[in-house]
């Protein structure tokens, strides 16, 4: 089941709707239309979120349902190590960004 269709499932599961996910998340209801549509996909820090408000690990939430199966009974994964890996690539990757900037305003200032 692809993403998009494990979200739909989870919210009606839940009985929200999707202008009520939206709240929660704080986003827009059209975020939702187009995530359950396939239009585009929620960033990691959606994804954090929905995986805590449905209470699903992000394997399930992203991963093919016989892949994460095989995933689980080969490694031992844990749902908590997987967020904590997400999340401090989000930090490496912000540092980065951040990094880059100061270096392309400290060159602008060269020239």
């Amino acid at each position: 089941m692809e993403i998009k269709d494990k979200i739909k499932q989870l919210r009606k599961n839940k009985n929200l709707s999707q202008e009520r996910l939206a709240e929660e998340l704080n986003i827009s209801r059209q975020a939702v239309t187009k995530w359950e549509s396939g239009e585009t996909m929620p960033d990691i820090d959606n994804l954090i979120q929905i995986s805590d408000i449905f209470n699903i690990s992000l394997d399930r939430l992203l991963k093919d349902d016989n892949c994460v199966d095989n995933l689980n009974n080969n490694y031992n994964y844990k749902s908590n190590e997987v967020i904590e890996f997400l999340i401090n690539a989000k930090k490496i990757l912000m540092l980065e960004i951040i990094l880059l900037s100061k270096f392309l305003l400290d060159l602008n200032h060269m020239i």
